[in-house]
């Protein structure tokens, strides 16, 4: 993992008088802002127990993050449909129980089955997920700072100059960084697409019987 502080040296060079404090907030939420539109970040989770009974689980991400999108789930070893955005529906509560058949990512890192399990089946569900920074982690993925630092630099950059009444205000200077950033996001969102297609291939979900 990377701390926010390691993004400095992008950043205060260009903003004379700008506190740490204020830079890494900022460095903070453009990595938000990163993840969100991009989702090059992408984790392949461990696999989950589905307990008998029940429908809403946490998702186990890494520390200091959280889910943005749920690209891809395997349950018993079979692909299952994952109901996102504005396909969001409200499960019936009066569903019996039975094998669940699609699930719905929900706030607060969670998601929902369409049913509950009328059974137990340990180590039944893999998840591939788009992650972000949580708003109070101080770290963030790697790749972020190994392949991205500039342009996130450039988006911390493009917001903090358009604050007025500061020695760093420089509306001219924001706007050219703030092009760079969302060109750099632009290029990681289609990274990121190419790489979900290659990561999606390696989910091996076990047969169960």
């Amino acid at each position: 993992m990377a701390y926010l502080s390691d993004f400095l040296p992008y950043v205060l060079p260009y903003l004379p008088g700008c506190s740490t404090p204020l830079a890494e907030m900022t460095i903070r939420q453009i990595c938000i802002d990163f993840c969100n539109h991009s989702q090059v970040v992408q984790v392949q989770l461990d696999p989950m127990d589905i307990i008998k009974g029940e429908t809403v689980y946490d998702i186990e991400t890494p520390n200091g993050s959280e889910t943005v999108f749920i690209r891809q789930a395997y349950f018993r070893g079979g692909l299952m449909p994952i109901i996102n955005g504005i396909d969001a529906i409200c499960f019936p509560s009066t569903t019996p129980p039975g094998i669940p058949t699609a699930l719905q990512q929900k706030e607060n890192n969670a998601f929902e089955l369409d049913r509950p399990s009328a059974n137990d089946f340990p180590q039944s569900l893999l998840m591939l997920v788009s992650i972000r920074p949580t708003r109070n982690t101080n770290v963030v993925a790697d790749v972020l700072l190994n392949d991205y630092a500039y342009g996130i630099g450039q988006g911390v950059i493009g917001r903090l100059a358009l604050m007025p009444g500061q020695a760093f205000s420089n509306p001219g200077m924001a706007a050219v960084a703030n092009e760079a950033y969302l060109r750099c996001r632009t290029e990681a969102r289609i990274r990121a697409g190419k790489e979900f297609a290659i990561m999606s291939t390696r989910i091996k979900p076990r047969q169960f019987r």
